[in-house]
């Protein structure tokens, strides 16, 4: 009734409401405007939550495609939102505001009920992550929206207050009181039935003449494992049984008839979010009887009608005993006016929600699927040998299962090696052999070529496990002349001490220092270096054997390049290969798109100071990469995957993706003189502008003065020979005989900056005239699709989408059979709004 009535609201309003119901009974259901998502059979019970929460993420993609929207809101109440949220650039979602409205999360279900179960772990961390990945969490009340800030990770300005629309039972119907204590809705320990019941035992015994009735529908007993009903029934004294009632579900007019005759509508919930029985009885006059909870702050008490008790059983019996020994006091009760309701559909209006950042959805979306795999595993991992995982796993096909070998998490994989040889770790022997061979090799090389060229600075805090590891990717290097700093920063562990001290290995450096952060050892390990380059690698990861070769070969010899970079290859939880778009220095100010193992020259380092030491929380590699763009410095990029990074739950690197809104922020309060609104538009002019005009000739007539964009002129060459030189987000072909306003130019370039999935957007008067994305012009993979829109335009010819494709800017899909993550290139068309002044 909920959903129906705030729907009807908002269409009233001017807005158009799709509906994407989710359930695992479908049957029967037939509306317009309502899509159904079925989710398929799972095995598990937390399983069939993700289940139904990727079929409802797959219908609302489906939706957004036939008909776009601009606004999408999903229930926090079983994780529904999750795994749209977690995948929402998949789903064409990216750049559409997600909003998840507080209903009634497990977590806070589990302490009301007093009963745990491991199998509820995962669903309550969909539940939890979900309000961090929103763009906008709409809670009911003030109370909640208190609860939501103190208990989750959430930023207050994304927290908005939407009170559920509330309609009146029956417009001929008011209080006129009568012998019962009603308790409305389903039977359920959340609910506190078998609290009323404890509650109202003195006072039934005590006056035979009041009567308890409970309308709603029966419900499960998690403490007892058996149907609410039959664990009430057990609580009640066959004395009193006659007074009290299990009417059932009552439609509206019945329920109207209840509370009108009824001595008070009675909530015993242990957790509510807003409990719209509860409005709904004020409206008729009746007195009501609720528990000191968030959900009821400032809106029940003496003034509104509401008798407020403790929360516990004997102050429920207190609050009965009142209303049946001072009736004249609870009529006063029910004279005063009900709470005020705020607007149901202030969250749809303005300011509206802003999506994050797409480098913030990604590191969101990556921690919470870390800690959501984190509690899935936490029943399983006492579970017995043969569990539903491993049955599952031995019946895969041999395709399936060796796709699976390479993708599932190592977590899982290593409880699973008892019953499935997944050979993840190859013989200890032979792994130490190895790695004598190529120590022997270093060793030999280091003696005839004393001075290395590459000093590798590894800092390590409490990561000497891996240390080992990652010295082995470096010892098979195809290029032999370097060295090795290992710079202990500060562990405090069983492990990484011991092991440090056991390194008496060939070019091996170790240096100990007081704990000083990432950049602290990084700028010790780098000061003490004696190579002209320097590459700076996290003990837990690794590089490819010919990443020094490679480097080295495209920095070459031009002083002003500072580093060369590459792609990743991710490892660990996942397997998959991040695809960095080619570097642009305006686009660095926005976001990094360098992953932070790179060959950089010394000298540089040395010319802008180093890391910035007072960075602890992460970006300390994007602050220096932007510091050495700043002082004129170039970099270069090989497209291949050599340096190989770890995953293994939420990373330092994790959290800072996920806090990358705040790391803006932190930018631009570090540097400022960098972020001037003035400065960013002169860098935008020369490397990102928004548009570029293709035009004939240098005198051509008719092309509009757009202070942000930049003309190419064919001079009567083929156009394959000139687009290479686009240095824009969008492209347009002006011939002579065009007609466009700037006006109209802007108009199609915003259309296209709000449809990310869209390649090209055309003049409906004049569909020759196309403002196409440079990606789409260059990459066949990238959107294609052309939209139309009304404008007075055009033009005698134009750009499409994958018109020239260029090798540059085409990224395979799967690199030797590993998957590409790839990162769109793109950034803002327009100079973002948070840029100052």
């Amino acid at each position: 009734m909920l959903i129906n009535e705030l729907r009807a609201r908002l269409i009233a309003s001017g807005h158009r409401v799709s509906i994407v119901l989710a359930t695992r009974d479908p049957g029967g259901i037939d509306e317009p405007g309502v899509v159904l998502a079925h989710g398929e059979d799972a095995a598990g019970w937390d399983l069939e939550f993700m289940a139904v929460s990727k079929a409802a993420a797959e219908a609302l993609s489906e939706v957004h495609r036939s008909d776009p929207v601009d606004l999408v809101e999903i229930q926090d109440f079983d994780g529904l939102a999750f795994w749209t949220l977690t995948h929402r650039g998949d789903l064409g979602l990216g750049s559409v505001p997600i909003a998840v409205r507080f209903h009634g999360p497990v977590d806070l279900q589990i302490e009301a009920m007093a009963v745990s179960s491991p199998e509820w772990e995962a669903v309550a961390a969909m539940e939890r992550e979900s309000y961090a990945m929103a763009d906008r969490v709409v809670v009911p009340s003030e109370g909640i929206r208190v609860l939501v800030l103190d208990r989750y990770s959430v930023d207050a300005s994304r927290v908005v207050i939407g009170s559920p629309p509330v309609r009146s039972l029956s417009e001929g119907q008011t209080w006129k009181g009568g012998p019962s204590f009603l308790v409305i809705g389903r039977l359920g320990e959340v609910k506190g039935s078998h609290d009323m019941v404890d509650a109202s035992i003195p006072i039934l015994t005590e006056h035979p003449e009041v009567r308890l009735v409970f309308a709603g529908a029966d419900g499960w007993s998690a403490s007892s494992n058996r149907p609410m009903r039959e664990w009430l029934d057990d609580r009640i004294p066959p004395g009193i049984r006659d007074q009290i009632e299990f009417s059932g579900p009552l439609d509206r007019e019945d329920l109207a008839t209840a509370i009108a005759m009824c001595r008070a509508v009675v909530v015993p919930s242990r957790f509510e979010s807003f409990n719209l029985a509860a409005h709904e009885a004020r409206m008729l006059g009746a007195p009501i009887v609720v528990p000191s909870l968030p959900a009821f702050v400032g809106s029940f008490g003496e003034a509104t009608g509401g008798h407020v008790y403790d929360g516990t059983v004997a102050g429920l019996t207190d609050a009965l005993r009142f209303f049946v020994d001072h009736p004249k006091e609870a009529a006063l009760l029910a004279g005063q006016r009900g709470p005020t309701l705020g607007d149901p559909l202030a969250p749809y209006g303005n300011p509206r929600a802003e999506p994050w950042h797409p480098r913030s959805q990604g590191g969101l979306a990556t921690a919470a699927l870390a800690r959501v795999e984190e509690a899935w595993l936490v029943p399983r991992r006492a579970a017995p040998p043969d569990s539903i995982g491993r049955r599952l796993l031995r019946r895969l096909p041999d395709g399936v299962f060796r796709t699976a070998k390479r993708i599932v998490p190592n977590t899982i994989k290593d409880g699973l090696r008892t019953k499935t040889d997944w050979g993840v770790e190859a013989d200890r022997r032979r792994w130490e052999e190895r790695f004598d061979r190529a120590a022997t090799r270093v060793d030999a090389n280091a003696r005839s070529h004393p001075d290395p060229s590459v000093s590798i600075v590894i800092p390590c805090f409490n990561q000497g496990s891996f240390i080992r590891e990652t010295l082995l990717s470096i010892f098979e290097q195809t290029d032999e002349d370097f060295e090795v700093i290992v710079v202990d920063d500060g562990s405090d562990d069983e492990t990484t001490t011991p092991m440090l001290a056991s390194l008496n290995l060939p070019n091996v450096t170790v240096i100990h220092q007081e704990n000083r952060g990432l950049s602290g050892a990084r700028n010790r390990g780098i000061a003490a270096s004696r190579a002209e380059y320097v590459v700076t690698l996290d003990a837990d990861d690794l590089l490819a054997p010919t990443f020094l070769t490679s480097l080295r070969k495209a920095i070459g010899d031009d002083p002003n390049v500072a580093f060369a970079h590459c792609w990743a290859e991710l490892f660990g939880d996942t397997h998959m290969i991040w695809a960095t778009r080619p570097f642009n220095p305006y686009q660095l100010m926005l976001s990094n798109s360098v992953v932070g193992c790179v060959l950089m020259r010394r000298s540089a380092w040395d010319a802008v100071g180093g890391y910035d030491e007072s960075m602890r929380a992460g970006n300390e590699d994007w602050d220096l990469w932007i510091r050495l763009t700043a002082a004129g410095y170039r970099s270069v990029q090989v497209r291949e995957p050599l340096f190989r990074y770890r995953k293994h739950g939420v990373s330092m690197s994790v959290e800072t993706e996920s806090r990358y809104e705040d790391a803006l922020r932190d930018r631009t309060d570090r540097h400022p003189e960098l972020y001037r609104r003035e400065r960013l538009l002169g860098l935008k002019s020369e490397a990102y502008p928004l548009l570029c005009m293709i035009i004939d000739r240098p005198d051509q007539n008719g092309v509009p003065s757009l202070s942000d964009a930049h003309v190419i002129t064919t001079n009567g060459e083929p156009l394959d020979g000139v687009v290479a030189g686009i240095r824009a987000k969008f492209a347009v072909r002006l011939p002579e005989d065009s007609s466009v306003s700037a006006d109209a130019l802007l108009a199609m370039c915003s259309y296209l900056e709000s449809h990310e999935n869209t390649g090209g957007v055309r003049s409906e008067s004049h569909q020759a005239l196309t403002v196409v994305r440079t990606w789409s012009l260059f990459d066949p993979d990238a959107p294609t699709a052309v939209d139309v829109m009304d404008l007075d335009a055009s033009s005698s010819e134009c750009l499409t989408p994958g018109m020239f494709p260029n090798p540059e800017w085409v990224v395979s899909a799967a690199i030797d059979g590993v998957p590409v993550l790839r990162q769109r290139p793109e950034e803002a068309g327009f100079l973002p709004d948070w840029v100052p002044s």
